[in-house]
This record gives structure tokens, sequence and C-alpha cells, in this order.
């Protein structure tokens, strides 16, 4: 009777662990939703992020300041490739775009950024080269939907 007991007291340890953990698995904080850019040049700028296939796009749907000035329009998708590392923590690209004097866009290029979630509602994005964004070395974002 004992050694049942026992068999049973372990079987449901297991089986409380089990599911403790299964919940426990994936604790990276959803990127998916609507961000306000803020704190800088740019602040008022929003995109749209949705997933797409195993990744996540981020799509302007407003732009303000210096993203204006560069050439950058409602509808650009702004990241691309954006997928999860770790727990809070996703790798992408971020478009640049330049201008010239008579404001048509001169060059635009991808680069390779990183996403810090540090909070449900707040969301850093930076260069792995640092200083190469004109207006603010780590882009700050505030979720608003």
């Amino acid at each position: 009777m004992r050694i049942r007991f026992d068999a049973i007291l372990v079987l449901l340890l297991l089986l409380l662990c089990g599911g403790a953990c299964s919940s426990c698995k994936d604790n990276t904080v959803d990127i998916t939703g609507k961000w306000e850019r803020f704190n800088d040049e740019a602040a008022g700028s929003i995109l749209n992020v949705k997933k797409v296939g195993d990744n996540y796009v981020g799509t302007l749907v407003h732009v303000e300041g210096p993203l204006f000035e560069s050439g950058f329009q409602t509808g650009d998708i702004k990241w691309r490739d954006i997928k999860a590392e770790s727990e809070n923590y996703y790798v992408g690209q971020d478009l640049m775009k330049g201008v010239d004097t008579s404001g048509a866009v001169k060059y635009y290029r991808f680069e390779d950024v990183y996403f810090n979630m540090v909070s449900f509602d707040i969301l850093h994005v930076s260069s792995f080269a640092k200083g190469k964004e004109t207006f603010g070395e780590t882009q700050k974002w505030k979720r608003i939907q």
C-alpha cells in the first residue's frame, strides 16, 4: 500500500511540474500590435506589426518628423524579417532612407537591428553598429494597441 501511495504522489508531482513547465515555455512578449515612436524627433510615427509566416513585419501607418523628411511614407515596410531569438529579444531589419536636395529618395537599405521588449508596452530598437541612425541611436516605441 505504501509503494502505491508513493507512486501516485510521484506521478502527481510529475504532472504538476510538466504543466508548470509547459506554461513557462514561451515567456516572450508578443511584438504584434500598433506601436508609436516616442522620446526623439520622429515621435508620433506609428507602425503596425503583424505576423507573416514565421516572421513579423512592421508597416508604417503614420509618419512624422525626420522619417517624413527622409522619404518614408505610409505603407512602407519599416521592419522586416523579425524573429524571436530569446525571451523578449528579437532580431530583424530596419529600413533606412535618404533623400537628395529636391526631396526625392536617393537610397534605401535595410540594416540589421535588435528589438528588446523592455515591458509589454515598451520596445527598444537598436542597431548592431551604434551611431548609424542620424536621429537617436535607440528607437523607443510604446504599444498603443
